[in-house]
């Protein structure tokens, strides 16, 4: 208690007693009680001048000296009544204890600072200068020192302001040594240091070091025949260096893909067809985009640092193209938001301001005010380039696709314009022009135009392929027939069906007419040829269109909606007149896939109002079902709880995942039905699915 530690300090009257020691540690331990102790000592030193208790008026100034230098509370709570008590309650020159006090004035230098004792010195001039005498040195400074001393100090304030003046001419930065930490003379060894403290100690030095070291400043060199202000000149062969150690890299790179480019083709089976088809010691020439379809101003803008912009002439092909997809008018608003919010940071930097951007290309893109809407549309050049120079076959529009760019400034103010409203030119459905692009030869669209063929409107490729198979199933049913014309026009109705990318995701069961039309030709063929199989038959030179057919749906069986179970009727009619296999087309993006990307071959899709896959899902829970309709592509598998929760707050961490949603590119779905010939057929498909859900 605060005031047990009180009671003893009143029995105190001598400085060298044991009981000082003690008394001074228990009474550090109250820190805050400083106050009260401090009255205390006050009252008690009162008491003793009054009685001229030398010893005690001593043992007093002791305490203050051993409490102020354990702890920095207690030198607060002396600090605004230290110079009273030293005025008031001084040890007297006679009194043997005044050497002690004296040494005690002396150690308050580091406690109070320089400042205090300089007034405390001055009032007690007298006292303490007569007692010593002769030659003995003062305790405290006199007058011509401390005029010494701020003389220096006033000095030390010019150098230092120098000093800073210099710096901030040249840039530089200075950090000020900072004296947080308490001096030599203030430390005692009744200081208390507790765990608390010492942890505190331990954790703020991480923040803000006891005492951060000044940062050395380099001064710049000037260069011997440089102009005053300017820095040191770059070597004279500079550009040399430079030149050889890019160079130097270029051919590490070359090597490196060289030694790639080996071990890819030493592996059994690698490479692509235009690489493994080439001889032998004959080099893969790789066809590099020119870009001729792209028309480019005549001369391109620089920024503030003389770098031009707007040279991004695959941007300039993805927006033509998207804007071409979606019926020829895209609003200024859907471009900046799906660029600004849809697109990676490559692409963002390489659009920069969108606004700029097309006026930059003023000969590809046009800005009209429409309805108080900004749209912006494709310019007749822009169009006659396309057409007189066609961008690569992964970037061309279909012919139905490219037909239904129309042009809406006739001056007929009773037209709807094409990004309001829009009509699908293959099956008539009604949508914005931002959503043409995802509807056009969707599954329901595809649906349509083979109703719409079958009953013979044939507009589109696929219609015309449904139309062709409904005339050949109506001539076999007639005495005449159908003649060889029929059957080659049916064969180039399913070449130019097979290149509409999104013909494959179509349903099976709406193709049905058109096998059914291939078996039809097929049986006629081998009637006439007096056989019974496909093997069998003797081909001459009068047998070529159906040869072309069969070829035509051999080629591109994976470009049509071939059910799986006539897969195997289909490649016995074409393995004898089939000698090439076409790649699947693209698959059509999904909503984890990135869409935003200058080569992407569905530019239009960017920008629809939905990601919904409604329309190309299956319409019945049948279809959805059944073996048929089984999945094409599977995806990347989506971001688990368990990382997204591991990976928040972590910004490289969240970015990887990020990176991950954006760029999962889909997978062909190969499943292959095996059966030890035991099992039956639901047998197999039991513990397929079963096999397929462990996953």
């Amino acid at each position: 208690m605060a005031a047990e530690v009180c009671e003893v300090i009143w029995q105190l009257d001598d400085p060298t007693a044991a009981a000082l020691g003690a008394t001074a540690k228990s009474a550090a331990q109250h820190v805050g009680e400083a106050t009260l102790i401090a009255d205390t000592i006050e009252a008690v030193a009162h008491e003793a001048k009054e009685a001229s208790n030398d010893g005690q008026l001593a043992a007093m100034w002791a305490l203050v000296d051993r409490l102020c230098k354990a702890h920095e509370g207690f030198t607060e709570a002396f600090r605004p009544r230290i110079v009273a008590l030293a005025e008031k309650f001084s040890v007297p020159r006679a009194s043997p204890h005044f050497a002690r006090f004296a040494a005690i004035l002396e150690g308050f230098k580091a406690v109070f600072g320089l400042a205090v004792m300089s007034v405390i010195s001055i009032k007690l001039r007298d006292v303490l200068s007569s007692s010593h005498g002769g030659d003995a040195p003062t305790t405290v400074p006199n007058a011509d020192g401390i005029r010494q001393a701020a003389a220096e100090a006033e000095a030390a304030r010019a150098r230092q302001g120098a000093l800073t003046t210099s710096l901030k001419s040249v840039g530089g930065f200075q950090m000020q040594r900072a004296n947080n930490a308490r001096p030599a003379g203030a430390q005692h060894a009744l200081q208390v240091k507790t765990r608390d403290s010492l942890q505190a100690v331990r954790g703020g030095a991480m923040y803000a070091p006891a005492a951060p070291a000044e940062i050395t400043h380099v001064l710049p060199e000037r260069d011997a025949d440089a102009a005053p202000g300017y820095m040191q000149a770059l070597p004279a062969n500079h550009q040399e260096q430079f030149k050889e150690a890019r160079k130097k890299r270029y051919r590490e790179m070359a090597q490196k893909w060289k030694e790639e480019e080996g071990r890819r083709r030493a592996q059994p089976g690698a490479g692509d067809g235009a690489a493994s088809a080439a001889p032998k010691g004959s080099e893969v020439t790789r066809k590099i985009d020119t870009f001729d379809d792209v028309l480019m101003p005549a001369e391109l803008p620089r920024d503030e640092f003389g770098i031009k912009i707007g040279n991004f002439p695959a941007g300039v092909r993805f927006l033509r193209d998207a804007i071409r997809a979606c019926g020829g008018a895209l609003e200024l608003s859907v471009i900046e938001e799906r660029i600004s919010q849809m697109s990676d940071r490559e692409a963002q930097a390489e659009f920069g301001n969108v606004r700029s951007f097309l006026h930059i290309h003023a000969p590809t893109f046009r800005v009209a005010d429409e309805h108080n809407t900004w749209v912006v549309r494709v310019t007749d050049e822009a169009i006659a380039a396309v057409i007189a120079n066609p961008p690569p076959t992964e970037k061309a529009l279909d012919a139905a696709a490219a037909a239904q760019f129309v042009s809406v400034d006739d001056g007929d103010p009773t037209k709807p314009y094409t990004w309001e409203k829009t009509e699908c030119p293959l099956c008539s459905y009604l949508c914005k022009g931002r959503n043409l692009a995802k509807h056009l030869n969707c599954r329901r669209c595809i649906d349509i135009q083979m109703a719409r063929g079958l009953s013979g409107n044939a507009i589109g490729p696929i219609a015309a392929l449904a139309f062709a198979a409904r005339s050949l199933l109506d001539a076999a049913g007639t005495d005449a027939g159908f003649d060889d014309d029929d059957v080659a026009h049916f064969a180039h109705c399913v070449n130019e069906a097979s290149n509409v990318a999104r013909f494959k995701h179509a349903s099976s069961r709406r193709f049905a007419p058109v096998l059914k039309a291939l078996r039809v030709v097929r049986d006629e063929w081998l009637r006439g040829k007096g056989v019974e199989e496909m093997g069998d038959a003797h081909v001459t030179e009068d047998d070529g269109p159906y040869a072309a057919l069969f070829a035509a749906f051999g080629a591109n069986l994976r470009r049509l909606p071939v059910a799986w179970i006539d897969t195997g009727d289909v490649i016995d009619m074409a393995k004898r007149f089939c000698t090439k296999l076409h790649e699947p087309l693209p698959p059509i993006p999904r909503a984890g896939d990135p869409r935003i990307r200058v080569g992407n071959p569905f530019p239009g899709f960017m920008f629809a109002e939905s990601d919904s896959d409604a329309d190309d899902m299956p319409s019945t829970e049948e279809e959805e079902y059944s073996d048929d309709e089984g999945a094409l592509y599977e995806f990347a598998p989506p971001v688990s709880i368990a990382e997204t929760m591991m990976a928040a707050g972590i910004e490289r961490e969240t970015k990887r995942l990020n990176f991950r949603l954006r760029t999962a590119p889909p997978v062909p779905a190969v499943t292959a039905i095996k059966g030890d010939g035991t099992q039956s057929l639901g047998q197999v498909y039991k513990s397929q699915s079963a096999s397929l859900q462990a996953r």
